[in-house]
Protein backbone atom coordinates (compact mmCIF):
# COMPACT_ATOMS: atom_id res chain seq x y z
CA UNK A 1 0.00 0.00 0.00
CA UNK A 2 1.44 3.41 -0.99
CA UNK A 3 2.38 6.02 1.59
CA UNK A 4 -0.01 8.55 0.03
CA UNK A 5 -2.88 6.13 0.43
CA UNK A 6 -1.98 5.53 4.09
CA UNK A 7 -1.97 9.28 4.71
CA UNK A 8 -5.40 9.61 3.06
CA UNK A 9 -6.75 6.89 5.34
CA UNK A 10 -5.25 8.65 8.36
CA UNK A 11 -6.75 11.96 7.27
CA UNK A 12 -10.20 10.42 6.80
CA UNK A 13 -9.97 8.78 10.22
CA UNK A 14 -8.95 12.06 11.85
CA UNK A 15 -11.79 14.00 10.18
CA UNK A 16 -14.46 11.47 11.13
CA UNK A 17 -13.10 11.08 14.66
CA UNK A 18 -12.91 14.86 15.09
CA UNK A 19 -16.54 15.24 14.02
CA UNK A 20 -17.88 12.48 16.27
CA UNK A 21 -15.78 13.53 19.26
CA UNK A 22 -16.69 17.17 18.64
CA UNK A 23 -20.43 16.43 18.73
CA UNK A 24 -19.93 14.29 21.83
CA UNK A 25 -17.94 17.00 23.63
CA UNK A 26 -20.46 19.68 22.58
CA UNK A 27 -23.56 17.97 23.92
CA UNK A 28 -22.08 15.88 26.73
CA UNK A 29 -19.44 18.25 28.09
CA UNK A 30 -19.60 21.86 26.84
CA UNK A 31 -23.34 22.43 27.18
CA UNK A 32 -23.76 20.78 30.64
CA UNK A 33 -20.62 22.44 32.04
CA UNK A 34 -21.70 25.86 30.74
CA UNK A 35 -25.16 25.47 32.26
CA UNK A 36 -23.67 24.37 35.60
CA UNK A 37 -21.28 27.31 35.75
CA UNK A 38 -24.03 29.75 34.76
CA UNK A 39 -26.30 28.45 37.55
CA UNK A 40 -23.49 29.01 40.06
CA UNK A 41 -23.17 32.65 38.94
CA UNK A 42 -19.72 32.23 37.36
CA UNK A 43 -18.57 35.24 35.32
CA UNK A 44 -18.84 34.95 31.53
CA UNK A 45 -15.07 35.34 31.25
CA UNK A 46 -14.40 32.25 33.36
CA UNK A 47 -17.12 30.34 31.50
CA UNK A 48 -15.42 31.18 28.19
CA UNK A 49 -12.06 30.06 29.58
CA UNK A 50 -13.63 26.76 30.66
CA UNK A 51 -15.21 26.27 27.23
CA UNK A 52 -11.93 26.97 25.45
CA UNK A 53 -10.23 24.49 27.79
CA UNK A 54 -12.76 21.81 26.79
CA UNK A 55 -12.19 22.61 23.10
CA UNK A 56 -8.45 22.18 23.62
CA UNK A 57 -9.16 18.84 25.34
CA UNK A 58 -11.26 17.79 22.30
CA UNK A 59 -8.40 18.70 19.94
CA UNK A 60 -5.90 16.76 22.04
CA UNK A 61 -8.26 13.77 22.22
CA UNK A 62 -8.66 13.78 18.44
CA UNK A 63 -4.90 13.98 17.98
CA UNK A 64 -4.30 11.12 20.46
CA UNK A 65 -6.91 8.81 18.88
CA UNK A 66 -5.56 9.52 15.39
CA UNK A 67 -1.99 8.90 16.56
CA UNK A 68 -3.05 5.60 18.16
CA UNK A 69 -4.83 4.52 14.95
CA UNK A 70 -1.81 5.41 12.84
CA UNK A 71 0.70 3.70 15.13
CA UNK A 72 -1.26 0.53 15.84
CA UNK A 73 -2.95 0.02 12.46
CA UNK A 74 -1.73 2.16 9.57
CA UNK A 75 2.01 2.11 10.23
CA UNK A 76 2.34 -1.68 10.33
CA UNK A 77 4.65 -3.26 7.84
CA UNK A 78 1.60 -4.82 6.17
CA UNK A 79 -1.40 -2.63 7.07
CA UNK A 80 -4.68 -4.63 7.35
CA UNK A 81 -6.57 -2.98 4.50
CA UNK A 82 -9.86 -4.74 5.17
CA UNK A 83 -9.73 -3.78 8.85
CA UNK A 84 -8.99 -0.14 7.95
CA UNK A 85 -11.93 -0.07 5.56
CA UNK A 86 -14.13 -1.58 8.27
CA UNK A 87 -13.14 1.05 10.84
CA UNK A 88 -13.60 3.89 8.36
CA UNK A 89 -16.94 2.45 7.27
CA UNK A 90 -18.21 2.21 10.84
CA UNK A 91 -17.05 5.75 11.59
CA UNK A 92 -18.64 7.07 8.38
CA UNK A 93 -21.94 5.37 9.19
CA UNK A 94 -21.90 6.77 12.74
CA UNK A 95 -21.08 10.23 11.42
CA UNK A 96 -23.92 10.02 8.89
CA UNK A 97 -26.41 9.04 11.59
CA UNK A 98 -25.23 11.83 13.89
CA UNK A 99 -25.29 14.34 11.03
CA UNK A 100 -28.86 13.30 10.19
CA UNK A 101 -29.98 13.82 13.79
CA UNK A 102 -28.30 17.24 13.86
CA UNK A 103 -30.32 18.24 10.81
CA UNK A 104 -33.54 16.87 12.32
CA UNK A 105 -34.05 19.77 14.75
CA UNK A 106 -37.59 18.67 15.64
CA UNK A 107 -36.51 15.23 16.88
CA UNK A 108 -37.03 14.36 20.58
CA UNK A 109 -33.26 13.91 21.02
CA UNK A 110 -32.42 17.45 19.88
CA UNK A 111 -35.53 18.95 21.52
CA UNK A 112 -34.30 17.77 24.94
CA UNK A 113 -31.04 19.67 24.43
CA UNK A 114 -32.57 22.89 23.13
CA UNK A 115 -33.07 25.96 25.26
CA UNK A 116 -36.50 27.45 25.89
CA UNK A 117 -37.91 30.47 24.05
CA UNK A 118 -37.67 33.68 26.09
CA UNK A 119 -39.32 37.02 25.37
CA UNK A 120 -37.67 39.54 27.74
CA UNK A 121 -39.03 42.54 25.82
CA UNK A 122 -41.71 43.43 23.32
CA UNK A 123 -39.29 43.62 20.40
CA UNK A 124 -37.27 40.43 20.78
CA UNK A 125 -37.65 36.71 21.34
CA UNK A 126 -34.70 34.34 21.76
CA UNK A 127 -34.68 30.62 21.17
CA UNK A 128 -33.56 27.59 19.12
CA UNK A 129 -33.63 26.99 15.36
CA UNK A 130 -37.10 27.59 13.85
CA UNK A 131 -38.40 25.10 11.29
CA UNK A 132 -40.86 26.01 8.52
CA UNK A 133 -43.89 25.73 10.83
CA UNK A 134 -42.26 27.91 13.47
CA UNK A 135 -41.41 30.56 10.89
CA UNK A 136 -45.08 30.68 9.88
CA UNK A 137 -46.04 31.10 13.53
CA UNK A 138 -43.54 33.95 13.93
CA UNK A 139 -44.97 35.65 10.84
CA UNK A 140 -48.49 35.31 12.24
CA UNK A 141 -47.36 36.67 15.62
CA UNK A 142 -46.21 39.89 13.98
CA UNK A 143 -42.43 39.41 13.87
CA UNK A 144 -40.74 41.46 11.15
CA UNK A 145 -37.66 39.29 10.78
CA UNK A 146 -35.47 36.49 12.09
CA UNK A 147 -31.82 36.96 13.09
CA UNK A 148 -29.99 33.69 12.48
CA UNK A 149 -26.66 33.18 14.24
CA UNK A 150 -25.90 29.86 12.49
CA UNK A 151 -22.41 29.68 11.01
CA UNK A 152 -21.81 28.33 7.46
CA UNK A 153 -18.38 27.20 8.71
CA UNK A 154 -20.16 24.41 10.63
CA UNK A 155 -21.33 21.89 7.98
CA UNK A 156 -24.72 20.95 9.40
CA UNK A 157 -25.47 24.59 10.30
CA UNK A 158 -24.69 25.58 6.70
CA UNK A 159 -27.40 23.21 5.46
CA UNK A 160 -29.87 24.39 8.11
CA UNK A 161 -29.15 28.05 7.25
CA UNK A 162 -29.79 27.42 3.55
CA UNK A 163 -33.08 25.68 4.43
CA UNK A 164 -34.03 28.57 6.70
CA UNK A 165 -33.37 31.14 3.95
CA UNK A 166 -35.59 29.17 1.56
CA UNK A 167 -38.35 28.76 4.15
CA UNK A 168 -38.13 32.49 4.93
CA UNK A 169 -38.82 33.32 1.27
CA UNK A 170 -41.78 30.94 1.22
CA UNK A 171 -43.27 32.35 4.42
CA UNK A 172 -42.49 35.98 3.58
CA UNK A 173 -40.34 36.78 6.59
CA UNK A 174 -36.84 38.27 6.29
CA UNK A 175 -33.92 36.13 7.51
CA UNK A 176 -30.89 38.16 8.60
CA UNK A 177 -27.80 35.92 8.64
CA UNK A 178 -25.29 37.08 11.26
CA UNK A 179 -22.91 34.09 11.59
CA UNK A 180 -21.33 33.48 14.98
CA UNK A 181 -18.94 30.78 16.17
CA UNK A 182 -19.39 29.90 19.84
CA UNK A 183 -16.43 30.36 22.23
CA UNK A 184 -13.63 30.36 19.63
CA UNK A 185 -14.40 33.64 17.84
CA UNK A 186 -14.86 37.25 18.96
CA UNK A 187 -17.89 37.60 16.62
CA UNK A 188 -17.52 41.40 16.65
CA UNK A 189 -18.92 41.99 13.17
CA UNK A 190 -22.08 39.96 13.79
CA UNK A 191 -22.64 41.56 17.18
CA UNK A 192 -22.25 45.04 15.67
CA UNK A 193 -24.70 44.16 12.89
CA UNK A 194 -27.21 42.90 15.47
CA UNK A 195 -26.91 46.19 17.36
CA UNK A 196 -27.43 48.15 14.14
CA UNK A 197 -30.57 46.15 13.34
CA UNK A 198 -31.83 46.85 16.86
CA UNK A 199 -31.20 50.57 16.38
CA UNK A 200 -33.09 50.66 13.08
CA UNK A 201 -36.51 51.27 14.57
CA UNK A 202 -39.31 49.39 16.33
CA UNK A 203 -39.21 46.12 14.37
CA UNK A 204 -39.66 42.78 16.15
CA UNK A 205 -37.08 40.01 15.75
CA UNK A 206 -36.75 36.34 16.65
CA UNK A 207 -33.06 35.65 17.38
CA UNK A 208 -31.70 32.12 17.40
CA UNK A 209 -28.62 29.93 17.18
CA UNK A 210 -28.79 26.12 16.92
CA UNK A 211 -29.85 25.23 20.47
CA UNK A 212 -30.93 28.73 21.54
CA UNK A 213 -28.31 28.90 24.28
CA UNK A 214 -24.78 30.35 24.20
CA UNK A 215 -24.88 32.56 21.09
CA UNK A 216 -28.51 33.58 21.55
CA UNK A 217 -27.82 34.43 25.22
CA UNK A 218 -24.85 36.58 24.21
CA UNK A 219 -26.94 38.61 21.77
CA UNK A 220 -29.69 38.82 24.39
CA UNK A 221 -27.31 40.53 26.83
CA UNK A 222 -26.22 42.98 24.15
CA UNK A 223 -29.67 43.90 22.85
CA UNK A 224 -31.48 43.99 26.17
CA UNK A 225 -28.88 46.50 27.32
CA UNK A 226 -30.46 48.73 24.67
CA UNK A 227 -34.08 48.02 25.58
CA UNK A 228 -36.00 50.87 27.23
CA UNK A 229 -38.19 48.26 28.92
CA UNK A 230 -35.30 47.16 31.16
CA UNK A 231 -36.36 47.71 34.75
CA UNK A 232 -32.81 48.11 36.01
CA UNK A 233 -31.53 51.65 35.39
CA UNK A 234 -28.14 51.50 33.72
CA UNK A 235 -25.69 54.36 33.41
CA UNK A 236 -25.23 55.60 29.85
CA UNK A 237 -22.11 55.93 27.75
CA UNK A 238 -22.88 58.84 25.48
CA UNK A 239 -21.67 59.20 21.94
CA UNK A 240 -19.89 62.48 21.32
CA UNK A 241 -21.72 63.64 18.22
CA UNK A 242 -25.07 63.46 16.50
CA UNK A 243 -25.85 63.69 12.81
CA UNK A 244 -26.08 67.50 12.92
CA UNK A 245 -23.13 68.24 15.20
CA UNK A 246 -21.07 67.52 18.33
CA UNK A 247 -22.29 67.00 21.87
CA UNK A 248 -20.93 68.99 24.83
CA UNK A 249 -21.09 67.73 28.42
CA UNK A 250 -21.29 69.59 31.77
CA UNK A 251 -21.82 68.84 35.45
CA UNK A 252 -20.99 65.15 35.04
CA UNK A 253 -23.30 64.87 32.00
CA UNK A 254 -26.31 66.31 33.82
CA UNK A 255 -26.36 68.98 31.12
CA UNK A 256 -25.70 68.00 27.52
CA UNK A 257 -25.69 70.52 24.69
CA UNK A 258 -25.91 69.62 21.02
CA UNK A 259 -27.90 70.02 17.79
CA UNK A 260 -31.54 69.17 17.04
CA UNK A 261 -31.87 65.35 17.19
CA UNK A 262 -33.06 63.25 14.25
CA UNK A 263 -36.00 60.88 14.72
CA UNK A 264 -33.69 57.97 15.57
CA UNK A 265 -31.62 60.11 17.96
CA UNK A 266 -34.75 61.09 19.88
CA UNK A 267 -35.03 57.50 21.04
CA UNK A 268 -31.38 56.60 21.45
CA UNK A 269 -30.19 59.81 23.11
CA UNK A 270 -33.20 61.53 24.60
CA UNK A 271 -35.39 58.66 25.80
CA UNK A 272 -32.64 56.24 26.77
CA UNK A 273 -30.58 59.10 28.21
CA UNK A 274 -33.31 59.68 30.83
CA UNK A 275 -33.55 63.43 30.33
CA UNK A 276 -36.29 65.26 32.21
CA UNK A 277 -36.29 68.47 30.17
CA UNK A 278 -35.52 69.64 26.65
CA UNK A 279 -34.52 73.29 26.30
CA UNK A 280 -34.49 74.73 22.77
CA UNK A 281 -32.92 78.07 21.84
CA UNK A 282 -35.00 78.15 18.64
CA UNK A 283 -36.91 81.34 17.82
CA UNK A 284 -40.71 81.01 17.36
CA UNK A 285 -40.72 84.29 15.41
CA UNK A 286 -38.75 82.58 12.63
CA UNK A 287 -41.14 80.43 10.53
CA UNK A 288 -38.57 77.66 9.96
CA UNK A 289 -37.80 77.46 13.69
CA UNK A 290 -41.49 77.48 14.57
CA UNK A 291 -42.04 74.31 12.50
CA UNK A 292 -39.28 72.51 14.41
CA UNK A 293 -40.61 73.83 17.75
CA UNK A 294 -44.14 72.50 17.14
CA UNK A 295 -42.76 69.13 16.04
CA UNK A 296 -40.52 68.90 19.09
CA UNK A 297 -43.32 69.99 21.41
CA UNK A 298 -45.44 67.05 20.26
CA UNK A 299 -42.56 64.59 20.67
CA UNK A 300 -41.86 65.80 24.21
CA UNK A 301 -45.53 65.55 25.09
CA UNK A 302 -45.62 61.93 23.89
CA UNK A 303 -42.46 61.13 25.88
CA UNK A 304 -43.61 62.93 29.02
CA UNK A 305 -40.73 65.42 28.92
CA UNK A 306 -40.77 69.06 29.99
CA UNK A 307 -40.20 71.33 27.01
CA UNK A 308 -38.92 74.89 27.28
CA UNK A 309 -38.22 77.36 24.47
CA UNK A 310 -35.71 80.14 25.31
CA UNK A 311 -34.77 81.92 22.07
CA UNK A 312 -31.42 83.68 21.60
CA UNK A 313 -31.50 86.59 19.16
CA UNK A 314 -28.34 88.20 17.87
CA UNK A 315 -28.22 91.98 18.30
CA UNK A 316 -24.95 93.42 17.03
CA UNK A 317 -22.17 91.40 18.66
CA UNK A 318 -24.38 90.12 21.48
CA UNK A 319 -26.99 87.39 21.86
CA UNK A 320 -30.09 88.52 23.74
CA UNK A 321 -31.42 85.74 25.97
CA UNK A 322 -28.09 83.90 26.25
CA UNK A 323 -27.51 84.87 29.88
CA UNK A 324 -31.05 83.88 30.87
CA UNK A 325 -30.70 80.52 29.10
CA UNK A 326 -27.26 79.83 30.62
CA UNK A 327 -28.43 80.72 34.12
CA UNK A 328 -31.60 78.63 33.76
CA UNK A 329 -29.93 75.37 32.73
CA UNK A 330 -26.91 75.73 35.03
CA UNK A 331 -29.12 76.26 38.10
CA UNK A 332 -31.64 73.51 37.29
CA UNK A 333 -31.45 70.31 39.32
CA UNK A 334 -32.55 67.71 36.76
CA UNK A 335 -31.12 66.28 33.55
CA UNK A 336 -31.32 68.71 30.62
CA UNK A 337 -30.64 68.51 26.89
CA UNK A 338 -30.19 72.01 25.42
CA UNK A 339 -29.95 72.63 21.70
CA UNK A 340 -30.40 74.87 18.71
CA UNK A 341 -30.67 73.41 15.23
CA UNK A 342 -26.92 73.28 14.53
CA UNK A 343 -23.84 74.11 16.61
CA UNK A 344 -23.07 77.81 16.05
CA UNK A 345 -21.25 80.65 17.81
CA UNK A 346 -24.00 81.03 20.41
CA UNK A 347 -23.43 77.40 21.46
CA UNK A 348 -19.70 78.03 21.87
CA UNK A 349 -20.48 81.09 24.00
CA UNK A 350 -22.84 78.97 26.10
CA UNK A 351 -20.07 76.37 26.40
CA UNK A 352 -17.69 79.05 27.67
CA UNK A 353 -20.24 80.26 30.23
CA UNK A 354 -20.90 76.75 31.55
CA UNK A 355 -17.14 76.37 31.96
CA UNK A 356 -16.98 79.53 34.08
CA UNK A 357 -16.79 82.24 31.46
CA UNK A 358 -18.21 85.76 31.50
CA UNK A 359 -20.69 86.45 28.70
CA UNK A 360 -19.84 90.14 28.76
CA UNK A 361 -16.24 89.49 27.73
CA UNK A 362 -16.27 86.26 25.72
CA UNK A 363 -16.25 86.04 21.95
CA UNK A 364 -14.18 89.12 21.18
CA UNK A 365 -11.36 89.00 18.61
CA UNK A 366 -8.08 88.06 20.28
CA UNK A 367 -4.44 88.42 19.22
CA UNK A 368 -3.27 85.13 17.75
CA UNK A 369 0.35 86.00 18.56
CA UNK A 370 2.25 88.01 21.15
CA UNK A 371 5.90 88.93 21.04
CA UNK A 372 6.83 85.70 22.79
CA UNK A 373 4.88 83.36 20.52
CA UNK A 374 1.48 81.98 19.58
CA UNK A 375 -1.71 82.37 21.64
CA UNK A 376 -3.96 79.29 21.93
CA UNK A 377 -7.69 79.40 22.62
CA UNK A 378 -8.73 76.22 24.41
CA UNK A 379 -12.32 77.42 24.90
CA UNK A 380 -14.10 80.77 24.88
CA UNK A 381 -13.08 81.27 28.52
CA UNK A 382 -9.51 79.87 28.49
CA UNK A 383 -6.39 81.01 26.61
CA UNK A 384 -2.75 79.92 26.88
CA UNK A 385 0.26 81.76 25.57
CA UNK A 386 3.64 83.37 26.26
CA UNK A 387 4.33 85.96 28.93
CA UNK A 388 2.84 89.27 27.76
CA UNK A 389 5.38 91.95 26.88
CA UNK A 390 5.16 95.68 27.39
CA UNK A 391 1.64 96.87 26.54
CA UNK A 392 0.39 93.40 25.66
CA UNK A 393 -1.60 92.97 28.87
CA UNK A 394 -3.76 95.91 27.80
CA UNK A 395 -4.13 94.25 24.40
CA UNK A 396 -5.35 91.07 26.09
CA UNK A 397 -7.80 92.98 28.30
CA UNK A 398 -9.29 94.65 25.22
CA UNK A 399 -9.77 91.12 23.81
CA UNK A 400 -11.95 90.27 26.82
CA UNK A 401 -9.33 88.64 29.08
CA UNK A 402 -10.31 89.30 32.70
CA UNK A 403 -7.64 87.23 34.49
CA UNK A 404 -3.97 87.10 33.44
CA UNK A 405 -1.94 84.71 35.57
CA UNK A 406 1.51 83.11 35.50
CA UNK A 407 1.67 79.40 36.30
CA UNK A 408 4.56 78.16 38.41
CA UNK A 409 5.38 74.99 36.46
CA UNK A 410 8.38 72.78 36.91
CA UNK A 411 10.19 72.55 33.56
CA UNK A 412 10.27 68.74 33.92
CA UNK A 413 6.51 68.53 34.50
CA UNK A 414 4.81 66.60 31.67
CA UNK A 415 2.20 68.66 29.78
CA UNK A 416 -0.52 66.24 30.93
CA UNK A 417 0.34 67.04 34.57
CA UNK A 418 0.09 70.75 33.80
CA UNK A 419 -3.28 70.15 32.12
CA UNK A 420 -4.56 68.41 35.26
CA UNK A 421 -3.20 71.30 37.34
CA UNK A 422 -5.19 73.83 35.30
CA UNK A 423 -8.32 71.66 35.48
CA UNK A 424 -8.01 71.56 39.28
CA UNK A 425 -7.74 75.35 39.72
CA UNK A 426 -10.66 76.96 41.61
CA UNK A 427 -13.34 78.13 39.16
CA UNK A 428 -13.14 81.81 38.24
CA UNK A 429 -16.00 83.65 36.58
CA UNK A 430 -14.34 85.36 33.66
CA UNK A 431 -11.93 84.79 30.77
CA UNK A 432 -8.49 83.48 31.80
CA UNK A 433 -5.08 83.78 30.15
CA UNK A 434 -2.29 81.61 31.55
CA UNK A 435 1.42 81.91 30.78
CA UNK A 436 4.71 80.72 32.24
CA UNK A 437 5.34 77.63 30.12
CA UNK A 438 8.85 76.24 29.50
CA UNK A 439 8.60 76.63 25.72
CA UNK A 440 6.14 77.48 22.91
CA UNK A 441 5.99 73.79 21.97
CA UNK A 442 5.08 72.89 25.58
CA UNK A 443 2.29 75.48 25.50
CA UNK A 444 1.00 74.05 22.22
CA UNK A 445 0.96 70.49 23.60
CA UNK A 446 -0.80 71.63 26.76
CA UNK A 447 -3.49 73.49 24.81
CA UNK A 448 -4.01 70.42 22.62
CA UNK A 449 -4.39 68.10 25.64
CA UNK A 450 -6.89 70.40 27.35
CA UNK A 451 -8.90 70.80 24.14
CA UNK A 452 -9.19 67.03 23.71
CA UNK A 453 -10.13 66.54 27.37
CA UNK A 454 -12.87 69.14 26.95
CA UNK A 455 -14.20 68.07 23.57
CA UNK A 456 -13.02 64.52 22.87
CA UNK A 457 -10.28 62.68 20.99
CA UNK A 458 -9.41 63.27 17.37
CA UNK A 459 -9.97 59.87 15.78
CA UNK A 460 -7.15 60.29 13.26
CA UNK A 461 -4.66 60.55 16.15
CA UNK A 462 -5.76 57.44 18.01
CA UNK A 463 -3.05 54.76 17.71
CA UNK A 464 -4.12 51.57 15.97
CA UNK A 465 -2.26 49.42 18.51
CA UNK A 466 -1.51 49.63 22.24
CA UNK A 467 0.41 46.82 23.88
CA UNK A 468 0.71 45.23 20.46
CA UNK A 469 -3.04 44.84 20.06
CA UNK A 470 -5.95 46.73 18.50
CA UNK A 471 -7.45 49.74 20.28
CA UNK A 472 -11.27 49.74 20.25
CA UNK A 473 -12.98 53.13 20.00
CA UNK A 474 -16.18 53.04 22.06
CA UNK A 475 -16.72 56.81 21.73
CA UNK A 476 -14.47 59.85 21.31
CA UNK A 477 -14.22 59.93 25.12
CA UNK A 478 -13.67 56.22 25.74
CA UNK A 479 -11.08 53.77 24.40
CA UNK A 480 -10.54 50.08 25.21
CA UNK A 481 -7.32 48.16 24.82
CA UNK A 482 -4.45 46.24 26.37
CA UNK A 483 -1.95 47.26 29.05
CA UNK A 484 0.11 50.24 27.80
CA UNK A 485 3.88 50.49 28.08
CA UNK A 486 5.35 53.66 29.66
CA UNK A 487 5.88 55.29 26.25
CA UNK A 488 2.32 54.38 25.26
CA UNK A 489 0.99 56.02 28.43
CA UNK A 490 2.70 59.21 27.22
CA UNK A 491 0.99 58.79 23.86
CA UNK A 492 -2.41 58.36 25.53
CA UNK A 493 -1.80 61.42 27.70
CA UNK A 494 -0.98 63.47 24.61
CA UNK A 495 -4.11 62.12 22.94
CA UNK A 496 -6.20 63.68 25.72
CA UNK A 497 -6.80 60.68 27.99
CA UNK A 498 -7.32 61.83 31.56
CA UNK A 499 -7.99 58.53 33.36
CA UNK A 500 -6.67 54.99 32.97
CA UNK A 501 -9.37 52.58 34.14
CA UNK A 502 -7.63 49.35 35.15
CA UNK A 503 -10.19 46.57 34.76
CA UNK A 504 -9.34 43.48 36.79
CA UNK A 505 -10.88 40.11 37.50
CA UNK A 506 -11.42 39.91 41.31
CA UNK A 507 -9.60 36.60 41.70
CA UNK A 508 -6.74 37.19 39.25
CA UNK A 509 -5.17 40.53 40.24
CA UNK A 510 -1.89 41.13 42.09
CA UNK A 511 -1.65 44.09 44.48
CA UNK A 512 2.06 44.46 43.81
CA UNK A 513 1.58 44.59 40.04
CA UNK A 514 -1.29 47.05 40.41
CA UNK A 515 0.82 49.38 42.53
CA UNK A 516 3.55 49.43 39.88
CA UNK A 517 0.98 50.15 37.17
CA UNK A 518 -0.56 52.93 39.28
CA UNK A 519 2.83 54.58 39.79
CA UNK A 520 3.59 54.48 36.05
CA UNK A 521 0.18 55.97 35.21
CA UNK A 522 0.43 58.80 37.74
CA UNK A 523 3.98 59.61 36.65
CA UNK A 524 2.52 60.64 33.28
CA UNK A 525 -0.03 62.95 34.90
CA UNK A 526 -2.98 60.59 34.49
CA UNK A 527 -5.56 59.44 37.01
CA UNK A 528 -5.59 55.74 37.93
CA UNK A 529 -8.93 54.10 38.64
CA UNK A 530 -9.13 50.44 39.61
CA UNK A 531 -12.41 48.71 38.70
CA UNK A 532 -13.08 45.06 39.42
CA UNK A 533 -15.17 43.18 36.88
CA UNK A 534 -18.11 42.60 39.17
CA UNK A 535 -21.80 42.69 38.31
CA UNK A 536 -22.03 46.50 38.03
CA UNK A 537 -18.58 47.30 36.61
CA UNK A 538 -20.06 48.86 33.46
CA UNK A 539 -21.81 51.46 35.64
CA UNK A 540 -18.47 52.33 37.25
CA UNK A 541 -16.87 52.87 33.85
CA UNK A 542 -19.86 54.89 32.59
CA UNK A 543 -19.68 57.18 35.63
CA UNK A 544 -15.98 57.77 35.00
CA UNK A 545 -16.67 58.77 31.39
CA UNK A 546 -19.49 61.05 32.56
CA UNK A 547 -17.14 63.01 34.80
CA UNK A 548 -16.36 66.47 33.47
CA UNK A 549 -13.55 66.53 30.91
CA UNK A 550 -12.42 62.99 31.72
CA UNK A 551 -11.72 60.89 28.59
CA UNK A 552 -10.84 57.35 29.65
CA UNK A 553 -8.77 54.43 28.43
CA UNK A 554 -9.99 51.08 29.80
CA UNK A 555 -7.32 48.41 30.22
CA UNK A 556 -8.63 44.89 29.64
CA UNK A 557 -6.78 41.58 29.66
CA UNK A 558 -6.71 39.64 26.35
CA UNK A 559 -9.24 37.02 27.45
CA UNK A 560 -11.90 39.60 28.44
CA UNK A 561 -11.40 42.44 25.94
CA UNK A 562 -14.05 41.25 23.49
CA UNK A 563 -16.64 40.60 26.21
CA UNK A 564 -15.98 44.07 27.67
CA UNK A 565 -16.26 45.63 24.20
CA UNK A 566 -19.68 44.03 23.71
CA UNK A 567 -20.94 45.14 27.12
CA UNK A 568 -19.64 48.72 26.74
CA UNK A 569 -21.23 49.07 23.31
CA UNK A 570 -24.51 47.66 24.60
CA UNK A 571 -24.99 50.70 26.89
CA UNK A 572 -23.62 53.27 24.42
CA UNK A 573 -26.26 55.75 23.25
Amino acid sequence: MSRARLLVFTGLFMGLAAFLLGVGFLFLVNVPVEELLARKGTSQTLINIAMIGIIVLWALSTAWVTHYFFKKVVSREKPPTSFIYLILGILFLMAAVVFYFLLTTGSPVIARLQGTVSEPGERYAFGPYPDNLRLRELKAEGYDGVISLLSPMIPFEKILLEQEMEHGKEVGITIHSLPMLPWVSENQESIQQAMELAESGDKRYYIHCYLGKHRADLIKRVLMGQEPENEEIQECIYKTRLERGKLYFYQDSRIIMGPYPTDEEWFHLIQRGQFQEIVADLDPEIPGDLTWIKREENICKEMGLNYTVMPMRKKGNDYQGLLELASYISSSQHKVYVHGFLITEKNLLLDGFLRGGDLEHMGKPFPERLQGGEVFRVSYNLFLGPQPGAGEKDLLKKAGITHIEALDLNENMPPAVAASYIQALPPTRGVCFFYGFPSPDYCSQLASILGKRYYGFKRDNIPALIGGHKVDIITERLLLGRQPEASELRTLAGLGVRTIVQLEEPDLSSDQDLNLIKQAVEAEGLRFELVYRSEDYINHIAKEVQRDDNPCYVVAAPFIQNAVLIELKSCRI
